[in-house]
Order: structure tokens, then C-alpha cells, then sequence
């Protein structure tokens, strides 16, 4: 399946450290909490990767809400999903606690 650092890859290759790029399938994080908003702007800041997967869907969320939603909602709804009441036993959407969709 598939890890939360190969999730964080997919929605925007930035907030990986050069640590954790190095082995995109060992599933070791560097990054202890990526929900941090100031510990995710340091590492884009200082990313060298060449690339954006989401660019155009993060840069009107950035305008439109000040931070890059999706990215946001999808980590806590992964973070949701893996506490030890939920594994094994799915939850609907709607059930996910949090900030508003």
C-alpha cells in the first residue's frame, strides 16, 4: 500500500527532505508532523525539486484560502484513517474529524 510519505510525494514533491527523497519507498520519515503550516513552508522554501504534481490546484488555494487545502484534508483524513479504531474498520468520509471540507 501505499505510505504516508509516498502520500505527501504525490501531493506536492516539495515537502520531502532530501533525506527522505533519497528512498521514495522506505517508508522513514524525517518529518515527524507534516500538518506543521510553518515546518511545511520551511522545507518547500528550501526544496531543490524540479517540480509541482498539483501547481495550478495549490496556487489558487493559496489565494483562495491561504494555505494549500487539499493537501491539508487529505493528511488528516490519512492521519484519521490510520489511528487503531479506524484500522480494519473503514470509515465514511463525512465521519472525519477536522477542519471544515
Amino acid at each position: 500500500g501505499l505510505t504516508r510519505k509516498q502520500l505527501r510525494y504525490i501531493l506536492d514533491p516539495a515537502d520531502l527532505t532530501e533525506r527522505e527523497l533519497q528512498d521514495i519507498l522506505d517508508p522513514w520519515e524525517e518529518v515527524t508532523d507534516p500538518l506543521d503550516p510553518q515546518g511545511y513552508a520551511e522545507r518547500v522554501a528550501k526544496s531543490t525539486f524540479p517540480g509541482e504534481t498539483f501547481r495550478v490546484l495549490k496556487e489558487k488555494e493559496l489565494r483562495q484560502f491561504g494555505e494549500y487545502r487539499t493537501r491539508r484534508l487529505v493528511l488528516e483524513a490519512w492521519e484519521a484513517l490510520e489511528e487503531p479504531e479506524h484500522i480494519g474498520n473503514p470509515i465514511a468520509p463525512r465521519q472525519v474529524q477536522g477542519g471544515e471540507p
